[in-house]
């Protein structure tokens, strides 16, 4: 996948559930919400993975910066599966990338 096409991706995946997520309160809330936030997280955690992935094989260049700004990632505790999924990778930018990844959550 085109880093350009994975940006807009993500830029459109956040936004499509923020809006969905703020702009959904009527019938059978509890049982929609329940469901959506299961999906919701799922899809998030995919992201989050994906860009972790990318970032490691991208030498962590834009990828890793992508996860970063993406300040809701850490508010759904997925960092250190992340980080964990980025050590199994044998890639000798995976340090700097955990370094930049842990310097963005630290903001």
């Amino acid at each position: 996948m085109k880093l350009v096409n994975f940006a807009f991706f993500l830029h459109h995946h956040y936004h499509y559930h923020h809006y969905h997520h703020h702009h959904h309160h009527h019938h059978r809330r509890h049982r929609h919400n329940d469901h959506h936030r299961y999906y919701y997280r799922l899809n998030r955690t995919q992201v989050a993975l994906t860009a972790c992935l990318l970032a490691c094989l991208l030498a962590c260049l834009p990828a890793c910066y992508a996860i970063i700004i993406s300040t809701t990632i850490a508010r759904l505790k997925i960092y250190d599966r992340a980080i964990q999924e980025c050590s199994i990778i044998d890639v000798k930018s995976t340090s700097k990338c955990q370094k930049h990844i842990q310097s963005g959550f630290a903001r």
